[in-house]
Formats: C-alpha cells, structure tokens, sequence
C-alpha cells in the first residue's frame, strides 16, 4: 500500500512521444514537468487528496467517468524558457488520478495552437486499460 504522501507517476503510451515534440518549443521541458510534479503534490495534499479544479490551473474532463479514475486538464503548465519565465504557457497536459492509490498518469501534453480540446479517446483508452488492471 502506497501512503498517501507519496505520489507515484507513470506515463501512459504515448506521452513520451509528446514529449520530444514539445521540447523543441519548451527545451527546458524536463526541469518544468519536475516542478509541476511538485506542484501537484502540493496542491493535491493541500485539498484533502483532491485534484483542485476551483481554481484556473485544473480542470475536471467531465465527459470521462470512471468509479476509481478521474481526468483532469492543466491549463496552465509553465514553461519556462519558452516564455522567458513569464510562466503562462499554451501547453496543456491531461492526466488521470486515483486517489485510493495515489497514482498519477500523464496520458497526454500537447501545444493548444495545434489541439484546440484534449483527446477524449486517448482518455478513455487509459481509463479502460487501467480499470481493467485495477480488478486484476
């Protein structure tokens, strides 16, 4: 059993390959996904084990339900070199937490100029494969 001030982060299929695309508009990529991370942590610990979505940086993907899975949105995933430390970004990552387990999966990062909506199939892909493992 994992405490629940430890966090676990996986990418989901895919994400890596976002990744390297996205580091050439965001070289220091790495060291912003590391602080987002932390991030996360905090704010997740900071509302009783809960994604915050009463704020601009979150937001709950609706359409996805899922008994032990939630999708979530960051609107506003910093970069720092990409927008010479300003912090606002048009990157948004999608990831799906479970909270019994304290896990958080990255399934998607990408440029909003080139998609305007998160892939809600993606989501949904993750969220069936990962409800089929948590039953097994």
């Amino acid at each position: 059993m994992i405490k629940k001030d430890e966090f676990t982060f996986q990418n989901f299929k895919g994400f890596d390959k976002d990744l390297r695309n996205i580091r050439k508009k965001c070289p220091s990529l790495d060291e912003d996904l590391k602080g987002f991370k932390a991030a996360l942590t905090v704010d997740i610990k900071h509302n009783a084990y809960r994604v915050p979505t009463n704020t601009e940086k979150y937001s709950k993907v609706n359409k996805i339900h899922s008994k032990h899975y939630n999708a979530y949105v960051c609107k506003r995933f910093r970069c720092m070199e990409s927008n010479k430390g300003a912090g606002q970004t048009p990157f948004r990552l999608t990831f799906i937490y479970n909270a019994e387990e304290s896990i958080i999966y990255f399934i998607q990062f990408y440029f909003k100029g080139n998609a305007e909506k998160e892939d809600f199939s993606k989501l949904k892909t993750a969220i069936n494969i990962l409800e089929k493992k948590y039953y097994y």
